[in-house]
């Protein structure tokens, strides 16, 4: 990509599987709904693929190593950067 490019999320398992897929995860923005937040990850060329593959169910992981990236998701939830 010839520019940063941000992609943002919702989606706690999807957010889990970007970090486990290797996307470097910005953090957490906290929105007008406290118990929803946006997720921030540095946009890379492979994330259409790991979007497409999470949501049709194609995909393969470690049940341990996706643990370790949902609590880290989890874990940057209780530190939103700002509001928006």
């Amino acid at each position: 990509m010839s520019k940063e490019e941000f992609y943002r999320t919702s989606d706690l398992g999807l957010a889990a599987y970007l970090v486990y897929s290797g996307m470097n995860l910005l953090g957490p923005v906290a929105t007008q709904d406290p118990k929803r937040h946006a997720l921030f990850f540095v946009d890379t060329d492979d994330r259409e693929r790991f979007v497409f593959d999470y949501m049709n169910n194609n995909t393969r992981v470690d049940a341990r190593d996706y643990s370790k990236c949902a609590h880290k998701v989890a874990r940057e939830l209780r530190n939103p950067l700002v509001k928006e």
